[in-house]
């Protein structure tokens, strides 16, 4: 991954200018409203203190699940004002209406103390469009664009591509300090390495799993998406998820990349009169549903983390949502953890879901690092760059 140089906020004077600063607030909430997880909230703090302390006037944006460019209350940002409140130590104005004159120039009287936290931006159709006219009515909220939403930077959406038309552009610390870390661990290009993968959709992960596998040594596959491989290959996967138009994608990364490729070979999971069962890939049956890894398997993944240099794991393995089936994924967190600390291997975990298992482990602070980026983190892996990056280059590139 090459070193990407980009211009940042220590680079500028901030005095009195007002910044549209794009983060990511799309944090997890239970179903009584009840955050789950405040990592992208905390994140923020040092870059919204870092702007307020140069005499900036701060204008917070981001999205917020997927409302598919109509207003849904229980996505409105709204809810995130108390947990802003906390952690940046000062009041938020929110401001509903975002497209409306009298909205802009509330920015104006904004006090020292205060930020203005934008409602969701998804609530209108030219953000994920990234709709030319939608950024430029975002970008006159102010002087500076600054983008510290890493884990968004490789959507083509007008908050981050196309605004930075409009303004001049820079990356805020998050932003900055994911790169550095990320550069400084795989500048290292430790072997051998193995890829954890996991989730729920092999649709979107196709492609990075194509370009990773030229790079890396082995692959373990799990999650639900290791059921499109097992069911190329024959096994019966009962009524477990996959994805069917992509069962012949799975089986032609098997057969080229089989040397690389290591398949779980035993489950928990729950049949058809919802017990739990532990079995044998070639003991499921017809109304099974497969949705953690059993332990031969977890043991299998072990030894390998054992004999590698660097591990880097993207999405759970098992169903962590619920406790029974997050046995998988704690366990293989803490054997990482382990063998960063007693074999001094490079880890780097990336995405929400797998983030929130390598807490729920206890030792996030024994990887060597944990990625804000989903999407992002891989893209940035298989391609060294991301569309919101673009403008933020210096010009000495």
């Amino acid at each position: 991954m090459d070193i990407i140089n980009l211009k940042n906020i220590n680079d500028i004077n901030l005095n009195n200018q007002k910044v549209f600063l794009r983060c990511d607030l799309n944090v997890p909430f239970d179903g009584n409203q009840v955050l789950l997880d405040d990592t992208r909230i905390s994140n923020i703090a040092s870059t919204v203190k870092f702007l307020l302390q140069k005499n900036a006037k701060v204008i917070l944006a981001s999205h917020f699940g997927r409302p598919n460019g109509k207003y849904k209350e229980e996505l409105s940002l709204k809810n995130l004002i108390p947990y802003l409140e906390e952690y940046l130590k000062v009041k938020v104005v929110f401001i509903e209406d975002i497209l409306s004159a009298d909205s802009l120039t509330r920015v104006d009287k904004l006090q020292i103390g205060e930020v203005i936290l934008l409602e969701n931006l998804r609530f209108h159709q030219g953000e994920q469009i990234n709709d030319n006219q939608f950024a430029q009515k975002l970008s006159q909220y102010a002087d500076i664009y600054v983008n510290d939403a890493f884990s968004c930077c490789h959507r083509k959406h007008a908050s981050i591509d196309a605004i930075t038309q409009f303004l001049p552009s820079y990356a805020g610390l998050l932003l900055v300090n994911e790169l550095e870390n990320l550069n400084h661990v795989f500048s290292k290009n430790t072997k051998p390495q193995i890829l954890i993968i996991g989730g729920k959709k092999i649709s979107t992960k196709i492609q990075i799993l194509e370009h990773l596998a030229n790079k890396v040594d082995k692959i373990f596959i799990a999650g639900a998406m290791v059921n499109n491989f097992l069911k190329a290959l024959g096994y019966e996967i009962g009524t477990s998820f996959y994805e069917a138009d992509y069962v012949e994608d799975a089986k032609n990364i098997y057969e080229k990349y089989k040397e690389k490729i290591i398949l779980p070979n035993d489950f928990i999971g729950k049949n058809a009169d919802n017990k739990i069962f532990v079995k044998d890939i070639n003991d499921i049956s017809s109304r099974d549903c497969m949705l953690d890894i059993g332990l031969n398997s977890c043991q299998n993944l072990c030894d390998t983390i054992e004999n590698s240099k660097a591990v880097i794991w993207n999405g759970p393995i098992g169903f962590y949502e619920e406790q029974q089936f997050a046995v998988s994924s704690l366990h293989i967190a803490r054997a990482i953890a382990y063998y960063t600390q007693k074999n001094n291997i490079v880890s780097v975990v990336g995405g929400g879901d797998a983030v929130a298992a390598a807490k729920l482990s206890g030792l996030q602070d024994c990887f060597s690092y944990i990625s804000t980026g989903g999407g992002a983190f891989l893209e940035l892996l298989e391609k060294g760059d991301l569309i919101g990056f673009k403008n933020l280059k210096s010009k000495k590139i």
